[in-house]
């Protein structure tokens, strides 16, 4: 009984160290292409060109190599692949050894090189996906979150790729997802999510303020108008268009159209002279660039640089019966062009996706102000100063986005 014991001991003694010596005497093992196995110990060093495989210190060239299953698991697939490398600034074609992390219709890999730690698989395509800097003027083209959109959009929201970081375990979820959802697992989206063309129609209305100065010397008695500061604040009305530049959500093109009332009560100079009411109306077509600081948030703050095309129309000056002493104001009516400048501050608040408040204030620059003296000769312009100051209008509005799509 006591015999029968030790010898059972000793066996399971035996049992336990081949166990744990097994693994020690196990090889890595490379598959060669034709299907011979040659075993040993396998060392890789990867390359911007080229991996290179070596074999008991042998090199084996790596275009004859279809896996490698290394002695603790992991099982490193040979695919050929077209990648570009930002430090070169070249398109580039490669063999790399990728080890499989999502299988499937569509197949995720890891690789242990430079330049990308991930590789996509889709329809049979291979694409590296790779992370560039925000700023970085090289090609993007195999940027992850491009790739990614461009080929999961049936099932993936843009705004979910959009957020992804390139870690593994995020794109491990999201390929694993995608999966599900062609396999039935998960409902496809009905349309994808993110909308290359951007529009927006937006109507306002506001008060705009002007002050004007109108200072000239009377050739005759060589006395001094001096009108300074006179202010104007009447209505203005418009709209303006908006479009997307660049396929993003946060630069776009404007063009607008506006139309404002100009009205300055002028004093009287003296019991002779006496100047009324300088009005005119304006309309200006503008164009512009608006940057979006937070498109996706409730409250949105805008700035839009542009320019401006405007006309004015109306009584230049009107006078008493004056004419002979003072002619250079003998003006009726006006009609000027002229064009100018505007940066608009404008804070956005989305009541819904498609729909929007806003509140903004718009400094406008002339690039001529010589108004209500626009006809006067040329040779009494040096005695006139004729000028716009504290230009600038406040507006609220409606904006309805997607308008028209």
């Amino acid at each position: 009984m006591t015999l029968n014991l030790k010898r059972s001991n000793f066996f399971l003694l035996l049992s336990l160290l081949a166990f744990f010596l097994h693994p020690l005497s196990a090889q890595d093992k490379i598959i060669r292409i034709g299907g011979t196995n040659v075993e040993g110990d396998v060392r890789i060093i990867h390359q911007d060109r080229v991996d290179l495989v070596f074999l008991d210190n042998e090199p084996v060239p790596i275009e004859e190599i279809q896996s490698i299953e290394l002695q603790f698991g992991d099982v490193l697939l040979n695919k050929r692949i077209y990648y570009y490398n930002p430090r070169l600034n070249l398109d580039m074609e490669k063999y790399v050894l990728l080890k499989l992390i999502v299988d499937g219709d569509t197949k995720l890999y890891s690789y242990a090189g430079p330049n990308f730690d991930f590789v996509f698989s889709s329809q049979g395509n291979l694409i590296p996906l790779q992370q560039f800097k925000i700023n970085d003027n090289s090609s993007s083209k195999h940027d992850y979150k491009l790739v990614l959109r461009n080929n999961l959009e049936t099932c993936i929201k843009a705004s979910e790729i959009e957020s992804l970081s390139y870690k593994r375990d995020a794109l491990v979820k999201l390929i694993s997802k995608f999966n599900r959802c062609k396999s039935g697992v998960l409902e496809p989206l009905s349309t994808p999510e993110f909308k290359p063309v951007i529009t927006s129609v937006s109507l306002f209305g506001g008060l705009n303020h002007a002050s004007h100065s109108l200072k000239t010397k009377i050739p005759i008695a060589d006395a001094i108008v001096d009108q300074r500061d006179v202010q104007s604040n009447n209505i203005t009305i418009g709209a303006f268009f908006q479009r997307n530049l660049f396929q993003t959500q946060k630069l776009f093109f404007e063009l607008g159209v506006s139309f404002r009332l100009l009205n300055f009560e002028v004093n009287s100079v003296d019991q002779d002279f006496s100047i009324d009411n300088l009005s005119v109306n304006e309309v200006s077509i503008g164009v512009g660039v608006n940057y979006k600081f937070l498109p996706s948030k409730k409250l949105s703050p805008e700035i839009t640089l542009g320019t401006y095309i405007w006309n004015f129309r109306g009584h230049g000056n009107v006078y008493g019966e004056t004419s002979a002493r003072f002619p250079v104001l003998a003006s009726k009516y006006s009609n000027l062009f002229g064009i100018g400048g505007s940066f608009q501050g404008l804070l956005k608040y989305n009541v819904r996706k498609d729909l929007s408040l806003f509140l903004s204030s718009t400094y406008l620059q002339k690039t001529e102000d010589d108004v209500f003296t626009s006809l006067v000769p040329t040779k009494l312009q040096e005695e006139i100063n004729d000028s716009f100051m504290n230009n600038f209008t406040v507006t609220v509005g409606i904006t309805f986005q997607n308008f028209g799509q």
